[in-house]
């Protein structure tokens, strides 16, 4: 024995020697990168509202670097690795469009998503390694990147200086992204890259936007078949500890450390608590989200710790003056004169411990303290910063609000005037500079900053029994709103309220929608705040669970027309550069209103190869509306056609007005337009879409059926408005329209374009239909006539029968986890088929008890292309190559355990199957191999219970893996006792599946491929299925079939003849009770048969015959049991649990199970067997 080992892996050696020496991959060079780069004369957009960039300019790249992948060793377990391939890292500059920008939303490399979220400029990192489909396939995205904004004090970037030198311009005015070295991929052609890019808040000057209340529309958001949103679970410690902000979620947890969840991805980590004495609660994330939490406690002393919110790592501490106890602090913090500032307040054992500190951050720098003041002794339930003083409501006197003055400071406790009921929560409202407070009645008040003035208020604008608001410091729900959450008896909804005209804007109701956990009786009950950038809202329940709803499209909102237009007339770097005093600012505001009100934003790009002029125009025709100069003012003034006025007011025109009938038409039904198709920018699906609607009454007139028309408004972005526009233009082109142009007296000079007049005339059949001003011309000064076309108002036509023509999207298909899978330690025959017996047996030899990790996985969707698969446990996990798909099916009927023809449904890939090769068929418990012998139409020929597993009986459903061909390892030894963690992640052609939502499979190795096969054909008095009747048998005999793992190259079915077993391997025949008891066991038979003594059983009427097989003290895998029926039973024992009642009652070879029919008192009960 010895020397054949030696001998072989002799020869083992000799062969590797001998095998031709496997090539390294070579490096591409930088000349072999292909990036799309800067056309001469190419223009930088101007952009408005929420755009996507997927052409950016890339006006550099460079500085190539590579790391070598390494693959397995030349020699199987021995040698150098081969090198494989190589990553490949860039620097690259893209400009994307005209600054300032206010944030970056989203970044996607080759169509697929590598980050999300709301960043607003700075440097940030990216870890998608696996985007495309790891380094088996094309590798990933990972590194940093700096976003610049645009602004006009922009600075040089360090790294385009470090490799162009120090001539490199600043680009300020340009929203630009520099890739500092980023992991592009294993390939050196360049995946494109897109962004999404918001810009409304802020003019290419710096300058904030001209009337911001309005500047930013919402989108809307489905929330019945949207983002459910997030289920973050149930967690110890009170209602205040939570904060949310940008991409964070916060649950700061005495008990336990500090929890922080990224939107994004769903996933958390934990910071730990620090120090002694630590019962404080309360966390806070700071405009650059970081995150805050006071740590330690006592005589040491405390501190206010500041962490990065992805990995949890350290930034730096501040030590609160004085010694003192960690009772929990709260902190706000704000942005103004161009430093950050922060004001917690921290409290101690004793009440003469509370501390006002204020904390400075400079531009770059880090926080520091720049005062600490002695405070109230009032406990307080919220902090909300503004620009002059922070408010902090307090819990035992809800009629008071502290007020501390900064940055010189000042204490006041301040009764604010008017108030109707108990304060709930107090806003600073950094929109407009002033204090919303909000009353346990419903009622809302808005105060002046120093809240000595009540500026307007709405009494009950949200009542109900058991509401519940937010705390005051996360309020904010998007542009110039606030939001207000309601729990009124179950009743949920979360309302969105104007702050500047305090009236409730949209409300969602929470039943309606596909909000996950929306059922918790207790919503709201904890709290819950508002996250302005996700348009969502985290909301507690009790015990403390915590959920986050998306509720509105805030984080990609629209830009309002008004400011559009107003911004082309007035900006003096790419507009038209007015003044903004040749602008008439009421007309403007009133048409920004309508269109706020409306819910009508837009988000487009405009290039210089248009006039700006016509770009104006575009706009107009989306909103339907006017520009004109007024005659009188000689300014610019805005008029969105609408139907706002009161028909027995506006002019008439009549004969005695009218000097001439130029021209007056009537459009026929013929030549009228029925449906009109609207493209427009599907911003959600990233494409163009297309919605047509129909009159249906007029196409049913026309004796052309449907007439059709196509418009085009890339600025719309949602289905929505697209039918909205669809609807006003179809009115617009049908039948009956009038229109025309006539002469008239100088009494109509005060009508401008859009104004309504009704016009009169007996001979033109016109009996005061409401018309349009179109245009108008006032003559050379020689004519008092004034030339004016009109065509009717559609706001004042009949009702018509319309109907949206167009098909429903079909949305994306999410990432699937893949299904079904096989994880499990290989069998000794998958381990000779994978690594040869060469390296088996030196595997074997070194550590008998060694094994490797198989893997297999059916194909979830039709658009998966394979798997990246991760091997570890924990938080940590390693990429380990790729899988291929494996066919699969379902069975399509209920199975014996000798069944071998079997109905299958649902097939995948049954094509590829290979007649001789190995599937599995997953059991409840225990998995079966079986041998596929024939492939028909719905049908596969098995052959069962195959290598070291037993045949059983599957139910209907059941999901069969023929993984023979197609399953992969990741090539580590493992030995008995060790756990190892696998997760697959599905790649599609537009995402790899997000590891926190794929399944984890965990193996415990128990040396399998040592052991030896199980004895096969098991047999009890000549019957392979139990219950087997034994009651006038005596002795038992039991027969069974030998197998052999060594010699078993192809897998012989269960049924097969008696095999030579490998040396010192015997068969055990163990006799137990129903419940497993060991009765007696027969051990050492060299044979194939054995005789059981019934007196062996006992006094038992029933128990199992198990057949296993031994060898150097190792038991085969698994084993076959069969249950035998000894004697006739006499009365039995019904045992009852809960509302299940259970007995085996046997009366020959029948087993029968009671269960309930009805589950209330009195409980009757039916036997089924």
């Amino acid at each position: 024995m010895f020397w054949n080992l030696v001998i072989g892996l002799a020869s083992f050696a000799l062969n590797l020697i001998l095998t031709p020496k496997p090539q390294d991959a070579k490096p591409a060079s930088l000349s072999d990168f292909k990036a799309p780069t800067a056309d001469e004369g190419r223009e930088i957009p101007v952009a408005f509202g929420t755009n996507d960039f997927a052409d950016p300019n890339v006006v550099w790249y460079g500085a190539l670097g590579t790391d070598a992948i390494k693959g397995p060793r030349r020699y199987g377990f021995f040698g150098p690795r081969q090198t494989l391939g190589y990553k490949y890292y860039l620097g690259m500059h893209l400009g994307l469009c005209h600054g300032p920008a206010d944030e970056l939303q989203e970044i996607r490399v080759g169509d697929k998503v590598a980050w999300k979220g709301a960043f607003r400029g700075g440097r940030m990192g990216i870890n998608k390694e696996n985007l495309f489909g790891g380094q088996d396939r094309e590798g990933g995205i990972s590194g940093k990147l700096d976003v610049e904004m645009g602004t006009q004090d922009q600075g040089r970037n360090d790294y385009l200086v470090s490799k162009q030198g120090p001539d490199t311009p600043a680009y300020r005015g340009i929203v630009g992204i520099v890739l500092r070295g980023v992991y592009l991929g294993t390939s050196p052609y360049i995946k494109p890259w897109a962004f999404r890019i918001k810009r409304i808040f802020k003019r290419s000057d710096g300058s904030a936007q001209w009337y911001p209340q309005t500047a930013e529309v919402a989108a809307p958001i489905d929330t019945t078949k949207g983002n459910p949103g997030l289920d973050l679970g149930i967690h110890i410690g009170s209602s205040s500890n939570w904060d949310t902000y940008g991409d964070y979620i916060l649950w700061a947890n005495y008990n336990g450390g500090a929890i922080v969840w990224s939107i994004q991805t769903g996933k958390h980590i934990t910071i730990p608590q620090e120090g002694a004495w630590e019962i404080g609660d309360r966390g806070h994330i700071t405009g650059d989200m970081e995150i805050v939490l006071q740590q330690g406690g006592g005589p040491a002393g405390t501190s206010l710790k500041f962490y990065k919110p992805d990995t949890g790592t350290l930034v730096q501490s501040i030590e609160i003056p004085g010694s003192h106890g960690n009772y929990g602090f709260l902190m706000d913090d704000i942005e103004a004169e161009d430093a950050k500032w922060g004001m917690a307040r921290t409290r101690g054992f004793s009440t003469d411990l509370n501390r006002w500190n204020l904390l400075k951050k400079e531009a770059g720098g880090a926080w520091s303290l720049a005062w600490s003041e002695a405070g109230t002794s009032e406990r307080l339930n919220s902090i909300s910063m503004g620009r002059n003083y922070a408010y902090c409501a307090l819990s035992d006197d809800p009629s008071k609000i502290v007020r501390v003055a900064w940055p010189s400071f000042a204490e006041n406790i301040v009764t604010p005037a008017g108030l109707t009921a108990d304060i709930r929560s107090c806003h600073y409202s950094r929109d407009t500079d002033e204090v919303i407070i909000v009353c346990s009645n419903g009622d809302i008040r808005v105060y002046s900053a120093d809240l000595s003035t009540l500026k307007r208020s709405a009494p009950g604008i949200v009542s109900g029994s058991s509401t519940s608001f937010l705390t005051s410091k996360r309020m904010k729900s998007g542009p110039g709103t606030i939001g207000l959450f309601i729990n009124a008896s179950g009743a949920v909804r979360i309302h969105q309220i104007g702050v500047s005209t305090l009236e409730i804007l949209h409300t969602t109701i929470v039943a309606s929608t596909n909000f996950v956990g929306k059922n918790d009786p207790s919503l709201g009950s904890g709290g819950v705040g508002f996250n302005e950038e996700h348009g969502g809202i985290l909301v507690t329940g009790g015990p403390l669970r915590s959920l986050f709803w998306y509720f509105t499209g805030a984080s990609s909102g629209d830009m309002n027309p008004a400011h559009i237009i107003r911004e082309c007339l007035t900006d003096r770097t790419w507009g038209m550069g007015y003044n903004d005093a040749d602008i008439d600012d009421a007309s403007f505001r009133a048409a920004a209103d309508i269109f706020y009100a409306e819910g009508f934003g837009l988000s487009l790009k405009w290039y210089r190869q248009e006039a700006i002029e016509d770009f104006v125009s575009r706009i107009l025709a989306h909103v339907d509306a006017y520009l004109f100069v007024d005659r009188s003012t000689g300014k610019f003034r805005l008029k969105p056609i609408r139907k706002d006025y009161d028909i027995n007011t506006i002019p008439v025109i009549n004969e005695d007005v009218v000097t001439d009938w130029t021209e007056i038409e009537r459009r026929q039904t013929a030549e009228a337009v029925n449906q009109v198709i609207v493209n427009y920018y599907n911003r959600e699906k990233r494409k163009t879409g297309s919605h047509a609607v129909t009159n249906i009454a007029q196409a049913m007139q026309s004796t052309s059926g449907i007439v059709s028309t196509s418009r085009e408004y890339p600025g719309i972005n949602h289905r929505d408005l697209a039918i909205r526009v669809a609807t006003r233009d179809v009115l617009s082109l049908g039948a009956g329209i009038i229109s025309g142009r006539i002469s008239c007296k100088r009494t109509v000079e005060k009508l401008n374009p859009g104004d309504p007049f009704r016009l009169v005339s007996d001979r033109h059949s016109l009996s005061g239909q409401v018309m349009r001003v179109v245009d108008q011309d006032f003559g050379d000064g020689r004519s008092n006539k004034i030339v004016m076309k009109f065509v009717q108002d559609v706001f004042n036509l009949g009702a018509a029968v319309l109907v949206d023509s167009s098909a429903e999207d079909v949305p994306d298909t999410p990432t699937a986890p893949v299904s079904p899978r096989l994880v499990w330690e290989m069998p000794y025959r998958e381990l000779r088929q994978m690594i040869g017996d060469s390296d088996l047996a030196a595997m074997l030899s070194a550590d008998p008890k060694a094994g490797l990790l198989q893997i297999a996985g059916g194909r979830p969707s039709g658009d998966a292309l394979n798997a990246i698969i991760q091997v570890g446990g924990g938080s940590t996990y390693r990429d380990a190559g790729s899988l291929d798909f494996a066919p699969s099916a379902v069975l399509d009927a209920a199975i014996s355990a000798d069944a071998t023809d079997v109905a299958v449904s649902g097939e995948i890939g049954l094509g590829n199957v290979s007649i001789g090769s190995l599937a599995v068929i997953f059991g409840e418990t225990r998995t079966e191999v079986v041998r596929i012998d024939a492939i028909g139409s719905g049908t596969i020929t098995i052959a069962r219970g195959c290598l070291d597993t037993v045949p059983r009986s599957h139910t209907k459903g059941t999901a069969i893996l023929f993984f023979d061909d197609f399953s992969e390892s990741d090539f580590q030894k493992r030995t008995n006792g060790n756990n190892v963690s696998v997760r697959l992640l599905t790649v599609t052609s537009r995402d790899v599946l997000e590891e926190i939502e794929a399944p984890v499979d965990t193996v415990t190795f128990a040396n399998r491929a040592v052991r030896p096969y199980r004895p096969a054909n098991v047999k009890v008095n000549g019957s392979s299925a139990g219950p087997v009747d034994a009651i006038s048998i005596d002795p038992i005999p039991v027969t069974w079939a030998r197998r052999n793992r060594l010699t078993e190259a192809t897998p012989i079915d269960w049924t097969a003849a008696d095999q030579t077993p490998e040396v010192g391997q015997t068969t055990s025949v163990t006799l137990t009770d129903l419940s497993g008891t060991v009765l007696r066991t027969y051990s050492g038979i060299t044979g194939t048969s054995q005789n059981v003594a019934k007196a062996d059983f006992g006094a038992v009427e029933q128990g199992y015959i198990v057949v296993s097989a031994e060898r150097d003290g190792y038991s085969s895998w698994q084993s076959r049991r069969l249950q035998i029926v000894l004697s006739t039973p006499g009365p039995s024992d019904i045992l009852i649990s809960n509302d299940t009642v259970s007995v085996s009652a046997t009366s020959g070879s029948v087993v029968g199970k009671l269960s309930t029919v009805g589950g209330a008192a009195p409980i009757t009960f039916e036997i089924t067997t």
